[in-house]
């Protein structure tokens, strides 16, 4: 959309000729709309090549994070790649080329004869009025925010963001024009006639919102990242209260490890340095209303030491009553519980209604139900326990407790004992390496918009020939003309780092914290590191100083004379 829309507004004297000569509005819109599906079915057809390309040097990097996440080496040794996938991505990178041509194919489509007569640069705003208003549109209904469109609040917000984010540069670009005119810059000429070109150009400042969204989502992705560690590190210190786990290999509060049999415990019950007995939890997938609900099982828990965070109740009426259950957050909204209330499980004994007695902080995407382990017993038949956990001795070292449990099992490869700080850092570690994946993500993403970026400049460039010739015939040297390329799309990319932080705080602040966290039904606080801010500048300011690089090379190459010559 970006390019294309430069590309219309440096044909407009084109447009306005052949519209002049006889053709028709949709004439020209098929015309555009047929280059953007040209570029579509190149570029998509280079995305499927490169994309299997790094698909295949990312596989080793999923074989570890599933390997993590399951506690067991899986290596991947073949890439599937079918027909399913190309169709996919040959269909969305032609339909985004499409619905990214369009609105510049439409405003070709409308320029009139006499408009087009117009020296290039001066620019219809009133069309530019209408997609700000839409943008704005789009942002409040995010902001505003209702559920049943918790699916699409992302991709409605990123329409949004780059509908307003042209106006947004703009207004950052005029600031710095602004500066131009303080007197420090008297003595740097290039800077000065660099902040006063880039402050009224419409073009250059839409070339700016590629990077802008570009660089939106390192801002999102970044706050994601941080917000959710820190809500993974606040909470699992209150939940992993025991000192030590013992379960199969596999992820250890999921459901997705295998049971290990009941009688282990008078084993961890006999080794030494362990105060008190081993509790067990059983954690299963079962359906409530045809939707998956995870089912944990608990052992009576000590009060003080309790894996089990209340956040409204007390989960000591799971052992008090056996037919009351604990509803974690995102499962008590999701059936519209609160406590009190009654829910009905199909268990293997029959049907079965449960009081709900409360409700429960868990980090299970689809929600979990609590209830007592002599209770699930008693209806489920099953005595198997998915994991146990113990506490050292005073005076016993976790690690040291850890250790002898290991002993006591007799060194069995297929169970794994872990310390409360390992159940902590492996939970850390999986979110990390969850989010590792995005950096692909963002680093081609910002290639795209640099390569945006630099189209911009190069046809800039082209548009202002003559008017670089004229400042090289006044004695502007070389040096000085890149120079004020370069600070040109420096300024360029500021801008767009600028509106980057602005909507990506937007997008952080009702996204994360209000869409994501009541899908999870995590409580997130949300979080911006200091890190993303450098980042986001600091990756804008980069893209710029390199697209301006490539465009003072491509000034520099004219000479004065064909610059003068040029119309």
């Amino acid at each position: 959309a970006s390019t294309l829309g430069v590309i219309v507004a440096e044909r407009r004297q084109e447009i306005g000729i052949v519209r002049a000569i006889g053709a028709t509005r949709r004439l020209v819109l098929f015309a555009f709309l047929t280059q953007a599906g040209i570029v579509g079915i190149v570029g998509s057809i280079a995305g499927v090549v490169l994309g299997r390309v790094l698909a295949r040097l990312l596989v080793a990097s999923v074989s570890h994070s599933i390997a993590l996440h399951w506690a067991s080496p899986i290596e991947g040794t073949s890439l599937v790649m079918s027909a399913h996938h190309l169709v996919l991505a040959l269909g969305a990178g032609i339909a985004s080329a499409i619905g990214g041509g369009l609105l510049p194919a439409l405003r070709a489509s409308g320029v009139a004869c006499v408009e087009a007569l117009r020296p290039k640069g001066v620019e219809a705003a009133p069309r530019d009025r209408w997609s700000i208003a839409a943008g704005v549109l789009l942002l409040l209904l995010v902001a505003i925010g209702p559920a049943f469109l918790d699916e699409a609040s992302l991709s409605i917000g990123f329409v949004g963001s780059a509908l307003v984010a042209p106006a947004i540069a703009r207004v950052v670009l005029r600031a710095l024009a602004r500066v131009a005119k303080l007197r420090l810059t008297r003595f740097v000429p290039s800077l000065r006639l660099a902040l006063g070109a880039t402050s009224g150009s419409t073009q250059r400042a839409s070339g700016s919102a590629m990077l802008a969204l570009a660089l939106i989502l390192v801002v999102l992705v970044s706050a994601a990242h941080a917000t959710l560690r820190n809500a993974l590190t606040t909470t699992t210190s209150r939940m992993l209260a025991a000192d030590v786990w013992i379960s199969e290999s596999g992820a250890l509060f999921t459901g997705d490890s295998l049971p290990l049999p009941n009688h282990l415990r008078s084993t961890i019950d006999a080794t030494p340095g362990l105060s008190g007995n081993a509790r067990a939890m059983r954690a299963v997938r079962i359906f409530h209303d045809g939707a998956p609900v995870l089912l944990k099982a608990w052992d009576p828990v000590d009060e003080k030491r309790s894996p089990i965070v209340a956040l409204d109740g007390d989960e000591r009426a799971l052992f008090a009553d056996g037919r009351a259950v604990l509803l974690s957050e995102t499962f008590a909204k999701r059936t519209h519980r609160q406590r009190g209330d009654e829910i009905e499980l199909a268990t293997p004994s029959g049907r079965v209604t449960f009081a709900v007695a409360g409700i429960v902080l868990d980090f299970v995407p689809e929600g979990s139900i609590a209830m007592s382990r002599a209770t699930y017993q008693e209806l489920w038949k099953d005595t198997t326990v998915t994991a146990f956990f113990v506490d050292a001795a005073p005076g016993t070292p976790p690690r040291e407790a850890r250790d002898r449990i290991e002993r006591s099992l007799g060194g069995r490869e297929d169970i794994v004992v872990r310390v409360n700080d390992d159940v902590k850092k492996h939970a850390l570690d999986l979110l990390d390496e969850g989010f590792a994946y995005t950096r692909a993500i963002e680093a081609a993403a910002l290639l795209v918009s640099l390569l945006g970026l630099a189209s911009t400049v190069l046809v800039s460039i082209l548009e202002r020939k003559r008017e670089l010739g004229v400042l090289r015939a006044v004695g502007m040297s070389h040096g000085a003309l890149a120079r004020m390329i370069v600070v040109e799309m420096a300024a360029l990319g500021l801008a767009a780092s600028i509106t980057a932080l602005v909507l990506g705080a937007f997008h952080a602040r009702f996204w994360l914290g209000g869409v994501l966290a009541r899908e999870v039904g995590w409580p997130l606080v949300v979080e911006v590191p200091f890190e993303a801010v450098i980042v986001t500048v600091g990756a804008g300011l980069l893209a710029g100083v390199i697209a301006g690089a490539v465009g003072a090379e491509r000034a520099s190459a004219s000479s004065v004379s064909e610059a003068l010559a040029s119309t």
